[in-house]
């Protein structure tokens, strides 16, 4: 099994070729910033997983674990192919869950760091397979971020939708709108699809509810 906390880099050529160079930036992105605290890893990557789970389970037709490590892992193992050139990532999702069968002895023998290295891989590949269906790439930061919120899966699915209707590519846009980093007239752009989006939650809400909800926001991307 690769360790991706403590030989990621050295690695890293490994997990491109597996699952492509979408998935390893998300997962090395996720792994570098946790690096520090496998218990923190651990309650972060869970939130992550469980969003983005929902939102996948949405989009994606293809089974998709609850527990994320296990796609990580099977994608490791031995004899498993790597993602073919122009294959989708839920038809690898099929080709995982069909073909592949987990070495549940070995998974279990894993250390907590391996099976959170293995979850980052996991977690990387769910986001991709997100990204296809929505054209909006996500980033290991606006991951980080998007748990700090406490997004739920709905919110996430309808702020993807609204950023993908609107055009715009990456979800890093968001952040910068929360950092108050955009021009005036993307500022008031986003609002608007925040507020489309949680008014698709609750159709009573008011723009200064939401409007609190975004403070909230901020105020929780740039704790320390």
């Amino acid at each position: 099994m690769l360790g991706l906390f403590s030989t990621l880099f050295s690695g890293i050529s490994a997990v491109i070729n597996a699952v492509g160079i979408a998935v390893a930036k998300v997962a090395t992105g996720l792994s570098g910033a946790l690096s520090a605290s496998v218990e923190l890893a651990k309650v972060v990557f869970d939130g992550i997983s469980r969003t983005v789970v929902d939102v996948a389970k949405v989009l994606v037709s293809a089974p998709i674990p609850d527990d994320l490590g296990v796609l990580g892992a099977k994608v490791i193992q031995e004899n498993t192919r790597p993602i073919e050139a122009g294959e989708s990532m839920e038809d690898y999702f099929n080709y995982l869950h069909n073909e592949v069968e987990l070495d549940r002895e070995k998974y279990a023998q894993l250390s907590e760091q391996e099976k959170l290295d293995c979850k980052s891989i996991g977690i990387g590949m769910v986001t991709e397979s997100v990204s296809e269906k929505t054209d909006v790439t996500i980033s290991s930061d606006f991951l980080l971020n998007m748990q700090k919120m406490d997004l739920s899966g709905a919110q996430m699915l309808n702020y993807l939708k609204g950023f993908s209707n609107a055009g715009f590519e990456s979800m890093d846009t968001m952040t910068k709108f929360l950092k108050g980093n955009l021009p005036d007239g993307k500022m008031s752009e986003i609002f608007n699809i925040i507020v489309d989006a949680e008014k698709k939650i609750n159709s009573n809400i008011s723009e200064k509810e939401v409007f609190n909800k975004i403070l909230d926001m901020k105020e929780s991307i740039n704790e320390v």
